[in-house]
């Protein structure tokens, strides 16, 4: 029986994201002065997903401390849902992202590996089993168990299952499926990422918006007080996807050097792009703005 629940930010997760805030706090507490000598308060973004608006007060209680953290930042909660343009959920207004033909060739592409690389793997599973007929979608269910209940509870029995071929199988199945999906390989990622770079050069240049014909949100993005542009520190939490939309739209090159993912099988040589190692749990970009005499 599945217990795990969906969309949560699990135990692991809370922890990651308190440790960052204690980094950031460490690294870039003393640009708080800014915000005292203007007599305001931080403006910090999440979504309105669950695990997105713990994952912003997690990262908060690391930053400010805890109960400071409720007195010391302004968390703005954007609404993530369809029709509301969010540039940290820019799949719910991008029309394409939604098209399998176009959004989610990833997807297509690593089930499709999948089905091939895990055929052995469910042959030597089955013998085990009576009354269930595995699947490869099977297989990469019980993989990520491994994963999920390893970062809920601790542990899992499932990952004793898999050797360490299937389970390098099983991270190349994600390197398939963020490439084409979010990376390079998608025809919709770069548009995607529009929105929030757009919003990266207004907080960069200190104007606001001029247009708004993106993710962006004019409601939100042409108001000071949701949208400022004089702070010291900006700290939006998102999805890892919308990440990689990001380093997409920014082109950041030297992440997809090695070019796309082969989709035939898991090559010999390592790709230059590792999912778990560009977007991982708490996966987080850090852009500095460094003035040198």
């Amino acid at each position: 029986t599945y217990k795990l629940g969906a969309e949560l930010l699990t135990p692991f997760g809370r922890l990651q994201n308190f440790e960052l805030g204690i980094e950031a706090r460490q690294l870039y507490g003393h640009l708080l002065n800014n915000f005292t000598e203007q007599g305001a308060l931080p403006v910090f973004r999440t979504e309105s997903q669950d695990r997105m608006v713990k994952t912003a007060q997690n990262f908060a209680a690391g930053f400010f401390g805890v109960p400071e953290f409720l007195d010391q930042v302004n968390l703005e909660i954007v609404v993530e849902a369809s029709g509301f343009n969010n540039t940290g959920a820019p799949y719910e207004i991008c029309k394409n992202s939604n098209v399998a033909a176009r959004g989610q060739i990833g997807s297509t592409a690593a089930s499709n590996f999948a089905a091939t690389a895990f055929e052995p793997t469910v042959s030597r599973l089955q013998p085990y089993l009576t009354g269930v007929n595995l699947t490869t979608t099977d297989i990469i269910a019980m993989l990520q168990l491994c994963s999920y209940e390893t970062v809920a509870l601790g542990y899992s029995k499932f990952c004793s299952l898999f050797t360490e071929d299937e389970l390098k199988d099983y991270e190349y199945y994600y390197d398939i499926s963020f490439y084409y999906n979010n990376g390079f390989g998608s025809p919709v990622s770069a548009a995607q990422g529009k929105g929030y770079l757009e919003e990266f050069v207004s907080r960069f240049q200190h104007q606001a918006l001029s247009a708004y014909n993106s993710t962006t949100n004019s409601t939100l993005d042409s108001n000071p007080a949701t949208f400022p542009l004089n702070q010291s520190i900006y700290a939006d939490a998102t999805h890892e996807v919308v990440v990689l939309d990001t380093l997409t739209a920014l082109n950041l090159t030297a992440i997809f050097a090695s070019g796309p993912p082969p989709l035939t099988g898991r090559p010999a040589q390592q790709n230059s792009f590792v999912a778990s190692q560009v977007v991982p749990f708490a996966t987080h970009l850090v852009i500095q703005v460094l003035e040198c005499p």
